[in-house]
């Protein structure tokens, strides 16, 4: 298991009220972060300086009109600070899917929203940079966000989640309109991703991913690895684990219920799995989380 910090949703929520983002953070970081994760989807977007963001892993420079998400449960940290300025989002996926209505059916939305979040790693091409006059009307958004948050007035709930979906129309675009070769060769491994999130509770035969992406099982496997830096199996973990983590935060299920739920037959390897993914053991976290 990797040595890092697990930060919960409860440590950052700083918005007085049910909204799809529940933490906006504007931020000066000199020095580098330490390894960590947590239950929460982030949104970062780089306002100057430069750094080198790793994810599970993998590294990426990344510099003023960056934008990034990174899942819940995914290992990162910043290295290599240059006087980085930034601001973190910090939201529930699953919350957001809710709230975009046809958006989630996008491939642009897919891309960015959904399987950058779901999967391992980041490379060039799968986060978004904006230009001077795309990235100061998001800022403006971030501002009125920030201001709602503080006035915490009537409405104000209503501004902000306006706000974060109107910031998140504006990243689809921006990366449609610099992915759309990216976001056609993504479509057969979308299929797969769709899929899996839809019946991560069910034994899902990776040929029968195989086959909704038109490839053979090897060349699925392959070209799987190759852009999410996992496994399928690997990723099947991540999305059963993450179901995990909210049952027992909101519910009253025993851990053996929990894994049953969430697709576990052995109660003692749900453990195991969710005490590498988290740091910490399913009745730990429960606890925790209270």
């Amino acid at each position: 298991m990797m040595d890092h910090k697990f930060i919960h949703q409860k440590q950052k929520q700083n918005v007085p009220f049910p909204a799809i983002p529940f933490c906006v953070e504007r931020e000066t970081l000199t020095q580098d972060d330490s390894l960590h994760t947590h239950d929460f989807c982030q949104l970062t977007i780089i306002t100057g300086g430069a750094a080198e963001i790793v994810i599970n892993g993998n590294s990426l420079s990344v510099g003023e009109g960056d934008v990034y998400i990174i899942g819940g449960f995914s290992f990162h940290c910043l290295h290599n600070t240059r006087k980085l300025q930034y601001i973190n989002i910090l939201f529930d996926q699953k919350n957001l899917l809710e709230g975009v209505g046809d958006l989630k059916n996008d491939s642009a939305f897919t891309s960015l929203f959904v399987m950058q979040p779901s999967v391992t790693g980041i490379t060039a091409s799968n986060h978004v940079h904006l230009e001077y006059e795309t990235l100061q009307p998001v800022l403006n958004l971030v501002d009125t966000m920030l201001a709602e948050i503080r006035a915490a007035a009537p409405g104000s709930d209503v501004m902000t989640n306006a706000s974060f979906l109107t910031l998140v129309v504006q990243l689809v675009r921006a990366y449609a309109r610099k992915n759309t070769a990216r976001r056609r060769e993504e479509n057969p491994l979308a299929k797969a991703i769709h899929h899996m999130e839809k019946h991560y509770t069910e034994d899902i035969a990776v040929t029968e991913l195989a086959q909704l992406c038109h490839m053979s099982e090897r060349q699925f496997r392959a070209n799987f690895q190759a852009r999410y830096h996992c496994s399928p199996k690997q990723h099947l973990i991540t999305l059963r684990i993450r179901r995990a983590g909210y049952l027992l935060e909101h519910t009253g299920l025993s851990v053996g219920e929990v894994a049953e739920a969430c697709g576990f037959e052995d109660s003692s390897y749900f453990s195991r799995l969710f005490r590498r993914k988290m740091g910490v053991a399913p009745k730990r976290y429960t606890a925790t989380s209270k």
